[in-house]
């Protein structure tokens, strides 16, 4: 598996990681922020570039999926002659703080949200006194592991500056991103509320339209995408929200994320009329049975009905699914393909299911039966199968994630072949009018690069044989959802 550091394109940036830059430059620190999911990533220039710019100590945020990475990355700063502090967060580091101090390696860990405490931590650092003060941390002591108290939680999201976005190479993201609120009070078991926790907190329409009115500003064209977990959770907040663009007849597009059951035809038309051209909503499955083992609280006719008023309102839809639950069976599974293909949407993303930690799909899973030191967290990664069901082998699940996108896509793709002179005439105009190709591609050839890229996002680490063994099981298992259909 190769390290997962280097150039990579249409990606979001590191909100979390652009927020605690804030905080300290805010403090007087000098901060410098790198983000190696776009930026090239070399040991000896990591190594040569702390030793130029006198850096003391370093944060490492990251993914379950990205574990091995930082540990790669962790182990090139202890090479370092003048040793610096590593600190480490995000969920994976809240989940396993203990495990991820030893064997990472770093020094401290900072559990959950972490402005409040990275501000207090460099602080005590810098007066050298003792870390036993500073809350929300774990840490080595010697040969021993201290957890310190749990740190409130941040209640006055307005409190915080607005993220350090010039740190970043924003020219490499395909959209800029701005949190309204923090938490969800949903309780779907797949989730993880170790910092994101269940009650939810929200900034004021004031605060949140200032940070709009900066970022078009920085980044004049870049689409927004609100990465709330609900953006439509709290209607009165955002019809102020809508109301200062509206107000200010301020034009940008934007993105959201929002659950089946929240939205309405009258607030998407709203949404409409204020920017917004994609929503994406997690509906996770088209089988009930799964519905309600993952605790989801809604059903297939709500996210029908979701669909239909976001098609009506003119918004594009993505929706997610996730395939291979511990008590999916080859029915539940083919009843979230056809589903997905029955329902108006314009983006379509099957994952595999993955039991990420501190959620309780992970107890469910593995309870406490397993060595988490031999687990291979890059796995973790939603493409890749991580456990068999009673019913399906992980090649079972995997094969129904290539046979989903074959079954939805495969009479759009072939429509936009049939009509490919016209759709590249119209994507030359739109390439030479905007000065930019990427993005044009998904407008014109939508379904195509949906099911290529998607596809191509399942099996790229795999060899060819297994590509081609994959491919054919996908064909297989399509031809009989097709006969199922028909049936």
């Amino acid at each position: 598996m190769p390290i997962t550091f280097g150039k990579k394109e249409n990606l979001e940036p590191p909100l979390g990681i652009s927020y605690l830059g804030a905080v300290l430059k805010d403090c007087g620190h000098d901060v410098i922020l790198k983000d190696y999911e776009v930026e090239d990533f070399s040991q000896e220039e990591l190594l040569a570039f702390i030793k130029k710019n006198i850096i003391e100590l370093v944060g490492i945020s990251f993914r379950t999926a990205s574990y091995r990475s930082a540990k790669i990355f962790a182990n090139t700063l202890r090479r370092l002659e003048k040793p610096v502090i590593i600190v480490s967060g995000g969920h994976h580091a809240t989940a396993f703080p203990e495990e991820v101090i030893k064997d990472l390696p770093c020094d401290i860990v900072v559990r959950s949200e972490g402005e409040d405490t990275i501000k207090e931590l460099v602080s005590i650092l810098e007066s050298k006194k003792h870390l036993s003060s500073v809350k929300g941390i774990t840490y080595a002591q010697g040969k021993n592991i201290v957890r310190n108290d749990e740190r409130p939680a941040i209640l006055n999201l307005d409190t915080l500056p607005f993220p350090a976005r010039k740190m970043l190479p924003y020219e490499r993201y395909s959209v800029a991103t701005i949190l309204t609120s923090r938490g969800c009070p949903f309780s779907c078991i797949y989730c993880d509320k170790g910092v994101s926790t269940r009650k939810v907190k929200f900034r004021s329409p004031e605060s949140v339209y200032k940070e709009i009115r900066e970022v078009t500003n920085q980044f004049p064209g870049k689409r927004i995408y609100f990465v709330d977990d609900h953006f439509f959770l709290f209607k009165s907040r955002l019809n102020k929200i809508f109301d200062f663009i509206e107000s200010d007849n301020h034009k940008f597009n934007w993105v959201c994320q929002a659950r089946v059951d929240g939205v309405d035809y009258e607030m998407l038309n709203r949404a409409k009329q204020a920017g917004c051209d994609l929503i994406m909503y997690g509906i996770e499955s088209g089988d009930q049975d799964e519905l309600d083992y993952m605790r989801k609280q809604t059903t297939p006719e709500d996210a029908r009905k979701a669909l239909i008023w976001t098609k009506q309102a003119g918004i594009r839809a993505r929706a997610n699914f996730m395939l291979g639950f511990p008590i999916s069976t080859h029915r539940t599974i083919r009843n979230t393909i056809k589903f997905a293909k029955n329902v108006p949407l314009e983006v379509v993303r099957f994952f595999s299911v993955a039991p990420l930690p501190n959620t309780e799909l992970w107890e469910r899973v593995y309870g406490n039966s397993i060595d988490i030191s031999k687990i291979e967290w890059d796995k973790f990664d939603f493409y890749t199968p991580v456990y068999s069901t009673p019913e399906l082998s992980s090649d079972d699940i995997l094969s129904y994630v290539g046979a989903g996108y074959i079954h939805v896509l495969k009479n759009k793709v072939a429509i936009e072949l049939l009509t490919f002179l016209p759709r590249f005439i119209r994507l030359l105009y739109k390439s030479f009018k905007s000065g930019k190709v990427r993005g044009n591609i998904s407008i014109v050839f939508p379904s195509m690069v949906n099911f290529f890229i998607d596809l191509n996002n399942v099996v790229h680490l795999k060899r060819l044989g297994k590509k081609i063994n994959f491919m054919i099981r996908a064909i297989y298992l399509e031809a009989k959802i097709s006969r199922d259909r028909k049936a």
